[in-house]
Parts: C-alpha cells; structure tokens; sequence
C-alpha cells in the first residue's frame, strides 16, 4: 500500500473523537498535518493543502455552502439554502440526532492515509452515515454514503429519486459536460460520450463526470460518481444529474429502498466534489486527475507490467501444457515481457469457452476441485512453471471466474481459492472474468470476496478486471489493487485495428488515469488474408509502432510469443528500454495530445512528471503530413528540450508555439512515433 508518509507520522495511529451534537456550539477538531476537520459554530469545515470546504452543520443535515482552492484562492460559495444535500419524496428530513467521529485512518489496507469524518444522521425512517474522506494532495472531498432502516414499516413511506446531493450556483450562464462511459466492450468501440449544454431549463445528464464551468468568474467545479456503470448501478433512476439554472442535483445513492436491512449497514455509492484552480480545460482535467489519484493506491513499482496472454491467437486452451508454458517463457524473456499469464485452462474444470469437446464445461457454477491445475496439461502441477518463472524474473498471473450463482454466494470459498494460489506458488496475479452482477446482493457479495483476497494477502493480490462482456463494474467503481482489461480483439475476426485501439485509450485518458488500462497489441503476421487491401490493417504497421500505442498504458502482449516471426523479436530492445522508464513516465498525469486519432491525424500522449519535465510521445498516422503540429499542455513561449527515447524522431530544442501550446514534429515515415523526455528550460 503506497504510504504518504511526507504528511502523516510513519507510526499508525488510529485516533477516533466521537461527539453527540445535541447543543449548538460545540467544537471538534482533528489535524493530520495538511489535513484538518473541525466543527466549530454549526459549521463544519474540511481542509486539506489544496482545497477548503465548509457545510452548515444543521444537526448533521449537512448543507454544502462553499469550496475554495486554496493557491489560486478561487471560491464557489453556493447559494444558501436550508434544503439538505440528502432528500427524496417520502423522508422525514428533519434530523432526531445526529453524531459526528473524527478518525485518521493510517496504514490501511483499502484506503490511502486519510482523515476520515464520519457523520451519522437518526431520520424518522432511516439513518444516514456520511462517511467524508479527505486526502492530502486531492482537489475534492470523497463521500461515501450508507443507510439502514429503523424499521421494516419505513420501507414503504420512501418514494422516488434518491437525491444525494444538490448545491446552488450563481451565474445564468453555466457552461456543463457531464462525461458516459461505455462497458461491454465485445460489442462496443465508442467508450467515451459526452454532452454539453448550458444552463437554462431542467437538464438531465448520464454519465460518472459533471463538469461545471462559471466562465464568466473562471470559475471551475467537477462532481465525479466513483459508481458502476448504469446497466450495473443497483437502484439506477434513470439520470445522475439534474441542472435546473444554477440548482444542481446528484440522484443515485447506489440501493433500492426494498432492499435495505434494519441490522446492518448497505453502503451506497461515493460521489467526490472537487474544485479547480479556473475553468481553463487544462485546470479542470488536472484537478480531476488529482483527485483520482489521492484515493488511487497505484503504485508503479508495483503495478506496472507488460503482461503476455496466449488468448489473443484464438487458441483458447487448446496449446495450454507445461511444455507449452515454458517455451513461451523463455519467448517472454526474450522479447522483454514482464508477467505472463495464464488464461482459461490452466485449471481442472473446462469452462463453455474450452477448445475441447465436453458436456460438463461451466461458467457460473464452480466448485472448488474445478480449480486444481489440469492433470494433463500440467502433470507436475503448477511448481515447475512457477519456478521457470522465477528464474527468468517473470512474475506468473493465472485466469480466475468466481462463481457468479445466486449472486456470489460461494464468494468465500472463492476468496480462499485465490488466497491458497497465492500462498502456494506466489501468484499475486489475476484475472477476474465471467463477472455478472444482476442486483446489490451480488454487488455486495463479489465485494466481499475482492477484499478477503487483499485483506488476508496483506494487499500483495492485484486484479485485471475483465470489461468486456457481462454486467460489470467498469471503470470507476473499485480503486485498489487493479488495473482493467478493457478489451477483446482479434485478427481472427478482423477487429483488431491499431488506430482504434489507440483511439480508445486517448478518449478514456483524458478522463481516468492511462496507467490503469491494459491495452493490446497483436501477433500482425496472423490473418493478414482477413484484412485484404486494407490500408489500416494491423500488418501494414510495423511491430514497433503497434507496441507504441499501448506503453502510455499497461501494454497487453495478446499473442503466443512462440507464434511470433523471427522479425518480431527486432522490438525487444524497444520493450526493454520502455521498461527501464515506465515506472517514471507513469509516475505523471496522463492526458491526450493532438488530434483524436482516426487513422490519418497525428496525435499522441503527453505525461506531465511536473511543472518541469515529462514525456510526450506522438504517432503520425497515415497522414501525408511529414510534419505535425500537435497541441500538448505545455505553456506557450516555453523553450522546451526533447531527448528522443524511442522511435523515429530527432532530439530538439523547441520553443511552444505562441497561441496554441503546439510543438512541431517531423516523422518522415507514415504509422510512425517517437517517445521524448522534455525538460522546460
């Protein structure tokens, strides 16, 4: 667990200061350093080093009345209002009493060091829990919500949306784009959508993101759901934001009213309210970005990989042996692959998407014996591959389908599997696929097995979170000890083209870290009969450049290494030099430079370490243009030196472009790139 030990004492401390807040006046303070809470006059104020926030106490009705960023001073302060943040038709909102713990949260599994203030509502039919997190370094307060019933009768007095929060700006002429992400990525290719509009009547947005821009003011504020996407969203109503004018409303708290419990707690969903330093695109994707990292636990030592899985060349487990494994290893090795994996059929149970002909094969259903190594495939079991591994400094990651029957009821048994892989060979690798979660119990119930595997490997388990077909959480929902598998693709079928993939990651980067999405390059000698005359075709790039669209991400070999041309293993002294610097050019935020890519743009990465230096890595696509003028982050009038790392380019002495913030590249080879370090002058 990534540790922010430049603000919290090293030694954990679990501090808790519980207040019944019967009477007006009462304090309660709790510092951590740069983060500060502290409920002083009826009002509750939360600071951290970047931002200020200050609520109506309102007996624990919390009221948000205004949020500052503290270097640019930049203030929102929301119209007053006495209206709860919480309501919805049916709820007695007048507060019966009201408690609030101060608790700094230190060396934990699950969450980052924090400050963690806990506010505790009695209602007339419910209790509400607010559970606000405050991180040093995050440009926005992380609320978690979570309610109980004080009776089985209150089930019924409670009645349509559920609004979680709602705040009110001055301006008429609030410029909003709420931001969709799109799962299910067997049979979808446009993951982002966006829709702007300024305000006026009521609107309704979907969609994780809801950026609001003042530009009059140059003012900006984003409201980020950490939720499922809709189709998984338990309790979804339809919309996530309304905006009427300058009122704003958060609807979802993540439950259906019937299925919440008198004697435990069900935990909704998070929403995050952050500010930026002005309504500049810059500004906002950066405090966007900020905030998504505090509460991250991405560690790139850690994390990052060039992982290789088999399952991209359609075999299946059809070639899976240990004979099979340790001939791709050393391919691995050679090529300069970090991780190998794995895929469906290194166990014992065939799964319905075996090569082989069998009638017991299964999918939700598991049982634990399904889970030993193969007999066959792996007479020896599984030691003498962990060990080659080992060997050849390529850490070992295995497929895993949890049992999604009645709703993850062998979650545990689950959990222990994963718990007993990692403690016999030291796999610390997996693969979640087969995810289908139809309601809460099944939500509650895979999270309950997810963090038993982390808890009881004291965090050393990490998941690739497979998006790609069922009813899954996407890519905002869990934020520990995972990276996502975002898609499926195949020269088998003809749906592999490079220039999409690449589209895919730059539209997602601009809006949820790079570092956290595997992206694919393929075996381009494979079905080149599939592609005819294409120009886009995968065989018509070269192999370096097909690995270049992936390394601003966690780069996904989908291939069998021991399938590859002799040509192929040309790139590994690319792979190789990556790997030396990817933990330094993941360490910065990610966003998209240049055009969106189709084919013909010139576009690209850049990756901002600090206000000093970065990585900027383009791709001239098919484009006749040998030279590209590509819009980055970086200030006009900069001079900036690029140190050409990787690829075609020529290092340079640059000065920004005035006007535009554009850099000028020659590429004189089309489906070409070059990776850069800059450093400002």
């Amino acid at each position: 667990m990534r540790q922010l030990n430049y603000f919290f004492e090293k030694k954990r401390i679990v501090l808790s200061i519980a207040l019944l807040l019967m009477v007006m006046g009462v304090n309660a303070q709790l510092s951590l350093v740069n983060c500060n809470a502290e409920l002083k006059n009826d009002l509750l104020k939360l600071s951290n080093n970047v931002i200020e926030t200050q609520y109506l106490w309102n007996n624990g009705d919390l009221v948000e009345q205004r949020i500052r960023e503290i270097e640019s001073n930049n203030t929102l302060a929301f119209k007053p209002s006495s209206k709860s943040g919480f309501h919805m038709p049916g709820l007695n909102n007048k507060p019966e009493k009201s408690n609030l713990t101060v608790t700094k949260i230190v060396n934990d599994l699950f969450y980052n060091d924090h400050v963690k203030v806990e506010v505790l509502v009695d209602y007339k039919q419910i209790q509400l829990k607010r559970v606000l997190r405050l991180y040093p370094n995050s440009s926005a307060i992380f609320t978690e919500y979570y309610l109980k019933l004080k009776s089985d009768l209150a089930r019924n007095d409670i009645k349509g949306h559920s609004c979680i929060n709602q705040i009110a700006l001055d301006g008429r002429n609030l410029l909003m784009k709420s931001v969709k992400f799109t799962g299910h990525t067997d049979g979808a290719n446009n993951l982002v959508s966006e829709q702007e509009a300024l305000s006026y009547s009521r609107i309704a947005f979907n969609g994780n993101i809801l950026i609001i821009k003042n530009k009059q003011k140059k003012q900006g504020l984003f409201l980020y759901k950490k939720a499922p996407l809709a189709e998984v969203y338990s309790g979804y109503e339809g919309l996530d934001f309304e905006a009427q004018g300058g009122q704003i409303k958060v609807f979802g708290v993540g439950c259906k009213w019937v299925n919440l419990k008198t004697n435990e707690w069900t935990k909704g969903y998070t929403l995050a309210v952050g500010i930026a330093k002005s309504d500049s695109e810059y500004d906002m994707l950066m405090a966007l970005r900020q905030a998504q990292m505090a509460e991250s636990n991405y560690d790139a030592q850690r994390d990052d990989m060039v992982l290789m899985n088999t399952w991209g060349d359609r075999s299946k487990d059809g070639r899976l042996s240990e004979e099979f494994i340790m001939n791709e290893l050393d391919k691995c090795k050679d090529l300069g692959v970090t991780h190998f994996q794995l895929d469906d059929g290194w166990q014992s149970g065939l799964s319905h998407n075996s090569a082989f002909k069998g009638k017991n094969k299964v999918w939700a259903k598991w049982a634990v014996k399904d889970w030993m190594p193969h007999t066959e495939r792996f007479p020896n079991g599984l030691e003498p591959v962990v060990k080659k591994a080992k060997q050849l400094n390529i850490q070992l990651g295995l497929w895993f389908n949890p049992s999604s029957h009645n709703d993850y009821e062998a979650w545990e048994n689950d959990a222990n599997i994963l718990i007993g892989l990692y403690n016999r060979y030291g796999i610390r690798i997996f693969k979640i696929d087969g995810m289908q979660i139809n309601n809460k119990k099944g939500e509650e119930q895979f999270v309950k097995f997810y963090e038993k595997v982390i808890r009881e490997t004291k965090g050393n388990v990490y998941f690739n979170l497979d998006v790609t077909a069922g009813k899954r959480f996407g890519y905002h929902f869990l934020h520990m000890n995972n990276n996502i598998f975002l898609e499926n693709r195949y020269t088998d079928s003809g749906n592999y083209y490079p220039f999409r993939t690449l589209r895919n990651l730059w539209m997602l980067s601009k809006y949820m870290p790079a570092q956290s999405l595997q992206i694919e390059f393929l075996n381009k000698w494979r079905n080149t009969n599939k592609y005819g005359d294409d120009t886009q075709a995968p065989n018509k790039l070269s192999f370096d450049y097909l690995f270049a669209v992936t390394c601003m991400a966690q780069p996904l070999a989908w291939f069998e290494a021991s399938g590859l041309p002799r040509e192929a293993f040309s790139t590994a002294p690319i792979i190789k030099k990556y790997n030396k610097i990817r933990n330094d050019i993941h360490s910065g935020t990610i966003l998209p430079i240049g055009n969106q890519p189709d084919g013909y743009s010139w576009t690209g990465f850049q990756s901002i370490v600090n206000d000093m230096e970065g990585y900027i890595i383009v791709y001239r696509e098919q484009t006749e243009q040998s030279h590209g003028t590509v819009k980055t982050w970086l200030k006009e009038g900069q001079e900036i030196k690029l140190t050409k790392l990787l690829g075609d380019g020529k290092e340079q002495l640059h000065t920004v472009v005035k006007g535009g913030q554009s850099l000028n590249f020659v590429l004189p080879e089309v489906n070409s790139f070059a990776l850069y370090k800059y450093k400002v002058q």
